[in-house]
C-alpha cells in the first residue's frame, strides 16, 4: 500500500497498530515527512483475511486523517535472488540530469536498480544546494564487477559528481 496525506503526530503509531490489530507484518516499507505531509509505501504479507481487513481499515484511515491510499496485489518474490548486491551513494549540486544518467547507465547495463533514495540539503561552508542519492542494486552474476565498477567511475568523473559503488555487506 502507498499512501500520501497531511502529517500529524501520532499517524505513525496508529498506521502501525492497524497492521497489527489486522494480523499483517511489514516486510518491508518507508514512511518519510515531507513538508506537512506523510508519504508512505508498506509491502504487508499476511493470511488472505488479514490483508482485506486491512484493506478495509484504509478507508477508515482516508476519512479520520485526509490521507489516500493506494492498494495494489503484488505478485510473489521480487527480482532474482542471485543478484549481488551493491550499493551506489552519490553526492552532487542537485543536477537532474544526474539521476537519469545514472539511472540509463545501469538499464543500459542490466544492472537492476532495486532501492532510489534522494535527499537535498545545503553545503556546510557555501550554502550551495546539493543531493544526495543512494541506490541498492543487483548486479547479474555474468557482469564483470571491476568493469561496471570503472565505467561507473568514469560516468561520476565526467558528471563531476562524488561517488561510491561498493557490495552490500
Amino acid at each position: 500500500m502507498s499512501f500520501l496525506g497531511s502529517h500529524s503526530p501520532t499517524l505513525w503509531s496508529e498506521i502501525s497498530q492497524a497492521v497489527k490489530e489486522c494480523r499483517c507484518t511489514v516486510s518491508h516499507g518507508q514512511m518519510s515527512v515531507v513538508g506537512q505531509d506523510l508519504v508512505g509505501v508498506l509491502f504487508l504479507s499476511g493470511t488472505w483475511d488479514a490483508i482485506a481487513k486491512m484493506e478495509d481499515s484504509c478507508a477508515r484511515f482516508e476519512d479520520e486523517h485526509r490521507l489516500r491510499f493506494l492498494l495494489h496485489r503484488t505478485g510473489g518474490q521480487g527480482p532474482d535472488a542471485e543478484l549481488l548486491p551493491y550499493a551506489v551513494d552519490v553526492v552532487s549540486t542537485g543536477r537532474a540530469e544526474v539521476l537519469h544518467a545514472l539511472c540509463d547507465f545501469f538499464i543500459r547495463n542490466t544492472v537492476v536498480i532495486l532501492d532510489l533514495h534522494i535527499g537535498s540539503f545545503k553545503a556546510q561552508h557555501t550554502g550551495m544546494g546539493m543531493s544526495s542519492l543512494h541506490m541498492s542494486i543487483g548486479l547479474p552474476p555474468q557482469l564483470s564487477i571491476a568493469a561496471i565498477r570503472g565505467e561507473f567511475m568514469e560516468l561520476c568523473d565526467r558528471l563531476n559528481v562524488d561517488a561510491v559503488m561498493e557490495p552490500v555487506k
